[in-house]
């Protein structure tokens, strides 16, 4: 029952065990890729926040996401990145963007990082480097409506990882 920060905008978020959220979930468009490691943390400046970098758990995704280019473009940049890690999950953004969900949980930080570079050098957003930062929810609306539709899942990677 891992704890998930999601929002309902960039201001407007939550910390709570994914059995709280029962429900709700689709009604957000925001979620911290990987799960907390406490309800609060302490933001930069000092004051508590339910969305710090300080609470935010071990990564266990990065999430890959471009503006640059046309969908077609953007899938395959993502198709191209899923030979250096497993790609689980592809989630159009409801306005112009693909988001690419790598799991990396349990890999040396320095590989990540070394494949987030290569994936920035392809056009990635730098912003989702950090392990706090929102991504869009998989198959819920945006705040104008539009479906953040997942457009691929292969859970193969998942049940490897359980493994």
């Amino acid at each position: 029952d891992p704890l998930l920060c999601c929002g309902w905008s960039k201001s407007r978020f939550d910390t709570r065990p994914r059995s709280a959220w029962r429900g709700e979930l689709n009604r957000l468009q925001l979620l911290v890729p990987s799960p907390m490691s406490s309800v609060w943390g302490i933001t930069k400046d000092g004051r508590p926040s339910k969305h710090t970098e300080s609470n935010t758990g071990p990564r266990r995704w990065l999430v890959i996401e471009s503006d640059q280019g046309a969908i077609d473009q953007q899938a395959a940049v993502l198709l191209h990145l899923a030979r250096c890690a497993p790609l689980v999950l592809v989630v159009h953004s409801g306005r112009r963007s693909l988001h690419g969900w790598f799991l990396v949980a349990g890999q040396p930080e320095e590989k990540v990082r070394k494949f987030f570079r290569y994936a920035s050098a392809l056009g990635a957003d730098k912003k989702l480097w950090k392990p706090e930062q929102f991504a869009r929810m998989p198959d819920a609306r945006r705040d104008n409506g539009n479906r953040q539709t997942v457009f691929f899942f292969n859970p193969q990677p998942l049940h490897a990882h359980a493994s």
